[in-house]
């Protein structure tokens, strides 16, 4: 969280210092998966290309102009060279995704994400990054909140926290929305694990 408040170099050598994951569980020699949020919207005096060489960093534009495409601000077709094209990072370089805590709540990154609001928009854009190959996807789990109130903490009666419950259809309930359990998105998951490492080949669109 917050990387970009550290200068990279620091960053580089506390990482530097890490031992390698446990050798019985993930094998020989396996490293920490580090990424670091690193918000940079283009033209920003802190570059996310100046953490890129340290792990993977957040790319805060990516869910900004899925966001659009799927509200019917841009064309779907227009996605047809989605990726660097669009003068993001590297492809091995990011951790994308549609939303997530602080920006679904306008805080930062911005930009009017989708979130769990618009539930049909949201679980297209979702779809798609999970159908795409570009960047390494991370997906929002969250709870129900009163918009008017973006401090508000997770559902709770009293002092303790709603447990969550499952519902028939996989999906959660008590004020919890796990949008990984609905079942466009985790069908999409699945999808990706058989086609994990696949170019994108046969593009078609309609013009729109």
């Amino acid at each position: 969280d917050a990387g970009k408040h550290m200068w990279p170099g620091d960053l580089r050598a506390i990482f530097g210092t890490l031992h390698d994951l446990n050798s019985a569980v993930f094998g020989s020699g396996r490293k920490p998966f580090i990424f670091q949020e690193v918000i940079d919207m283009g033209g920003e005096p802190i570059s996310a290309s100046e953490y890129t060489g340290i792990g993977r960093v957040t790319n805060f534009i990516f869910g900004v102009k899925l966001g659009q495409v799927f509200r019917n601000e841009n064309k779907a077709s227009n996605l047809h060279n989605w990726g660097e094209a669009w003068g993001t990072p590297n492809s091995n370089d990011v951790v994308v995704f549609i939303d997530n805590h602080d920006n679904q709540r306008g805080h930062g990154g911005g930009g009017g994400p989708l979130t769990h609001f618009e539930p049909r928009p949201y679980k297209l854009a979702t779809a798609f990054m999970l159908a795409h190959p570009y960047g390494f996807t991370r997906l929002m789990s969250s709870y129900n909140f009163d918009r008017s109130n973006t401090d508000q903490g997770p559902p709770h009666n009293g002092d303790n926290i709603n447990d969550v419950t499952i519902n028939a259809d996989l999906t959660c309930g008590n004020g919890w929305t796990c949008e990984h359990r609905w079942r466009e998105i985790y069908n999409m998951v699945a999808f990706r694990n058989i086609v994990m490492g696949q170019n994108l080949q046969h593009w078609w669109d309609n013009g729109n």
